[in-house]
Formats: C-alpha cells, structure tokens, sequence
C-alpha cells in the first residue's frame, strides 16, 4: 500500500527506538464529489469512519464493523487500498514511543444506512455520519482548534487535502 506521509508529534522523538504499534483501518466512501465523514458535534472537526481492529479481526472485519457502528452504513466487499500514515509520539504516559499507523480503503456501502452503534467516547464527542466534500471538511478542520481530545485532526485534515487535489488532477 502506498506510503501517504509521516506525522511525527514531538520533535524530540528518537524513532530508531523500539516502539508499541497499532494499526487501524478508515474508509473512504464516495458519493459524486462528497465524501461520508464523521462530524463531531462536540469539537467541530470531521474524520474518516474507522478504528482500530480487535485481537484476531481481520483487516475488513475490522474496516466493515468500524464504519458500520460510526455511520450506519453496510460496506459492499469490494475495496480498493488508498494509502497508509504514520503517527509517532510518545506513549502512554509519556514513556516510549507509539505509532498509529492509518489504512485508507476506497469503499462503496449499500444505500440505506442502518442505525449507528456509537462507544462511550464517540457518543461524548456527538459523531454523526454527513456527506460532505473533502475541501469543504479540510477548510472546516483547518478552523477548529488544536484539542488533544482531537489528536487525529491533522492526518485526517491531510489526508482530505490528498483526496481533493487527486480528485481534480487524477
């Protein structure tokens, strides 16, 4: 899969250092010129549906159940990889080093969404699954604070940047 960039958090981080690694798994679903995108009601930012796979799913397990708890949405079985991102910082608690590393998949979902199985925290930040173009999402991340609540902003912010630019230049 193609390598998109590298966010690294704290310009102090030795990265040749071992580190704990999660991998997580976010669809891209297009729609025409929009893009289905999480919106938090609490932060104003948008992200793409997705997390993290549990011990022993697999990739699209994780990708299907991800989307289908944050959006509703059912995704079809054919998907196309998009790119992948790193994130380095420190770990928990401030020991160590951490890297989430992010698998972008173009998908496409079945048309009428089903109802939304939000966790604790994405129910506490008001997530709701909206159409949306990537320039218009970008330009409204661009203007929502720095939050660490939010530390996803940035990578996702890019990654719509990507999506925009290769969508008029293909």
């Amino acid at each position: 899969m193609e390598h998109l960039f590298t966010i690294v958090r704290s310009p102090d981080l030795d990265l040749a250092i071992p580190h704990r690694a999660r991998k997580a798994y976010r669809a891209i679903i297009w729609d025409d010129d929009r893009v289905l995108l999480i919106k938090s009601r609490k932060y104003g930012d948008w992200k793409f549906p997705g997390g993290g796979a549990e011990p022993g799913e697999r990739a699209f397990a994780a990708l299907a159940r991800e989307t289908a708890e944050e959006t509703g949405y059912q995704l079809k079985t054919r998907i196309k990889p998009f790119g992948v991102t790193r994130e380095y910082g420190k770990g928990d608690g401030g020991n160590g080093l951490f890297c989430n590393e992010s698998h972008y998949y173009v998908c496409t979902v079945h048309p009428t969404p089903g109802v939304q199985r939000l966790s604790a925290y994405e129910i506490e930040h008001g997530y709701e699954p909206i159409w949306m173009t990537p320039d218009a999402a970008a330009d409204e991340n661009d203007r929502v604070p720095d939050d660490p609540a939010i530390p996803w902003k940035k990578r996702e912010t890019a990654v719509l940047r990507l999506l925009a630019a290769r969508r008029k230049n293909p």
